[in-house]
């Protein structure tokens, strides 16, 4: 296969000036092992993956050499351990990707097109929606189909999958466990059946390229990426089907819930009561409280400390921001109610977790 440079416009992608990207690169988040054979990552991007660290580099827009093809690839970080890839492009001729191992499960929603997975017959087309899980050990890809426009939203999941997810899944459920175990012997893929909600979400992500400013865009593929696992995920894991599993939440009111958790996540610096809270999202306070620790087995409380906790520790070890300026983007109004509460929780200082890291 032929390798390419990375291409990076000079427009801001997904918020990250193209600086940003290069010091990731720089900093060797999505720099490839010159020694490793294996990466054939995408076609004008050969650096998005790297063997020691399985985090592409999230925010990048890469186009099509115009002699393989047309259009482009979004990647977007959504959480630790979720990454979301929009394609939205043409190929000529036949084209194969592989990628890494680190990559243990994947969701992929084709809007339209079509694609092969490599040492299968079968033939993922427009309108469907499937899951492959590879828990062997070794690479695995899959084939485009040339000539076709190929319109297709990917969920990328690394390790500790059950930290990553918006379910109480810890300790994974016995699906999740048989499945990965399966996956050992050889990749797993299966379609998504009765994928409607699926199809609509990916509709709605690839087109809000052009009906969003870029800063709502971000918000708002995080959101819809969520959305996606939940209407993904209970499909092919039955304990996580919540009008069976948890029956007593109407899809309503679990909407509901998962537009609060939202909101807890992204308002960190000023989060709002549980009384503001139950009014953004239009339920009582009593169901918001009871239902939230049904659906996500923790307390508001207990959910908001553990995010904005260790979205600090992720700020500490990523960035060099001055403690100040992190204790104020988590909610902390004085950097020492900021350093005692790291302590207490992570059993050591803000410092110490930074020097550590």
């Amino acid at each position: 296969m032929s390798s390419f440079d990375i291409n990076v416009t000079n427009e801001r992608i997904f918020g990250e000036p193209v600086t940003g990207l290069i010091e990731k690169l720089n900093s060797c988040i999505g720099r490839p092992d010159p020694s490793d054979n294996s990466h054939r990552a995408f076609p004008n991007a050969k650096s998005l993956y790297t063997t020691h660290k399985p985090n592409p580099l999230a925010g990048l827009r890469t186009y099509l050499p115009k002699e393989i093809g047309e259009g482009y690839w979004d990647f977007i970080e959504i959480s630790p351990g979720i990454v979301l890839s929009i394609t939205d492009s043409l190929y000529y001729s036949p084209h194969q990707l592989e990628y890494l191992p680190e990559w243990k499960l994947k969701i992929r929603v084709i809007y339209s097109g079509s694609i092969s997975l490599l040492g299968e017959d079968v033939v993922y087309a427009g309108e469907t929606a499937h899951v492959h899980i590879n828990n062997s050990g070794k690479s695995t890809g899959y084939t485009i189909h040339p000539n076709l426009p190929l319109k297709m939203v990917t969920l990328s999941i690394v390790p500790n999958i059950e930290n990553s997810l918006p379910y109480n899944t810890n300790p994974p459920t016995g699906s999740f466990r048989t499945l990965f175990e399966a996956a050992k012997l050889k990749p797993l893929s299966f379609p998504i059946e009765s994928c409607t909600k699926t199809m609509q979400i990916a509709k709605e992500i690839i087109e809000s390229r052009d009906k969003l400013p870029l800063e709502l865009r971000v918000i708002y593929i995080k959101a819809k990426a969520q959305e996606l696992i939940c209407a993904a995920f209970p499909r092919f894991i039955p304990e996580l089907n919540i009008s069976e599993h948890k029956g007593k939440i109407k899809q309503r009111d679990l909407n509901r819930l998962h537009e609060a958790k939202f909101i807890l996540e992204s308002q960190l610096e000023k989060p709002p009561t549980i009384d503001k809270l139950s009014k953004m999202v239009g339920i009582s306070r009593s169901k918001l409280t009871s239902s939230f620790k049904e659906c996500f087995g923790e307390t508001i409380h207990e959910y908001q400390t553990k995010y904005r906790m260790n979205e600090a520790k992720r700020l500490l070890e990523e960035t060099d921001l001055p403690l100040s300026e992190i204790s104020l983007m988590t909610g902390f109004q004085h950097a020492s109610n900021f350093t005692q509460a790291i302590k207490q929780y992570f059993g050591e200082n803000p410092k110490g977790l930074r020097n550590n890291s």
